[in-house]
């Protein structure tokens, strides 16, 4: 049997491969669309990061003004970090 090709891969999975996971890992073939979130915890002294204060935001303006409310809370000191996620 045949198959097609898209870039280097095949256009059909393999026989016996789930069709499903296929498509998830080559969707970056297809529609891939690149993001930006900003990931936000606090942390006290000695002791390290509470990840119950973890938020995730996708405005980086919500997520400095959520910072600045972690500082002035209760935790010593806030973190944030910007990731790139492919959807």
């Amino acid at each position: 049997m045949a198959h097609g090709r898209m870039g280097n891969r095949p256009l059909f999975p393999p026989l016996g491969s789930d069709p499903l996971y296929y498509d998830l890992m080559n969707k970056n073939e297809i529609n891939m669309e690149t993001i930006k979130v900003y990931a936000v915890i606090g942390g006290f002294n000695y002791e390290g990061e509470n990840f119950d204060s973890l938020k995730i935001f996708t405005s980086e303006s919500s997520a400095l003004e959520y910072k600045a409310q972690l500082i002035e809370g209760m935790f010593d000191y806030a973190q944030m970090e910007v990731k790139e996620l492919d959807v």
